[in-house]
């Protein structure tokens, strides 16, 4: 098809002035946020997206430096199906305050322990002046991560038009 995505804008390793230290198998979608997130925000940034997968790019004022593609909530939830006598309960909010007592809240406290953990890991050992969290699950990354202590943690639904968007301006202008 005959379409102009980010991809066909590196040049020299550059998105429109942004370094890209990826291979160029790099998603358009990662591309486009990460350029939006270059633009508008100051210092070192995470980009969380919360789809399918969970990506982490981390955005400095040189560019995109690199990132991580992990599970995304219903993948994980999904691996709780494997079991024979098991119902994938519904995902509720993360409650920290008591140790599960049912199978249902067990599995619930799994699959978000075991999505939370690396996200929080990577933030403590980035330590990110912005986090930007975007996709269909932002909100109950957002929920979780707020009671922390990160600073400048914002949630961006259309973070992905917002840079195309910035995108296509810089490029036509």
């Amino acid at each position: 098809p005959n379409h102009i995505g980010p991809k066909k804008l590196i040049k020299d390793n550059q998105l429109l002035g942004m370094h890209v230290h990826y291979s160029d198998k790099i998603g358009e979608d990662r591309l486009a946020t990460a350029y939006y997130v270059y633009k508008k925000y100051t210092g070192t940034s995470l980009c969380i997206d919360t789809g399918t997968f969970t990506t982490i790019d981390l955005v400095s004022t040189y560019g995109l430096e690199g990132g991580y593609i992990l599970p995304g909530l219903k993948s994980l939830q999904e691996c709780y199906a494997k079991g024979d006598l098991l119902s994938l309960p519904p995902l509720n909010p993360f409650n920290t305050e008591s140790i599960p007592q049912s199978t249902e809240e067990a599995i619930n406290s799994g699959v978000l322990l075991s999505y939370l953990s690396p996200i929080k890991e990577l933030i403590q050992e980035i330590s990110p002046d912005n986090i930007i969290i975007t996709g269909g699950n932002a909100n109950i990354l957002y929920g979780a991560l707020r009671t922390c202590t990160y600073k400048n943690i914002s949630v961006s639904k259309n973070l992905i038009h917002y840079g195309l968007n910035l995108i296509v301006q810089e490029y036509i202008l």
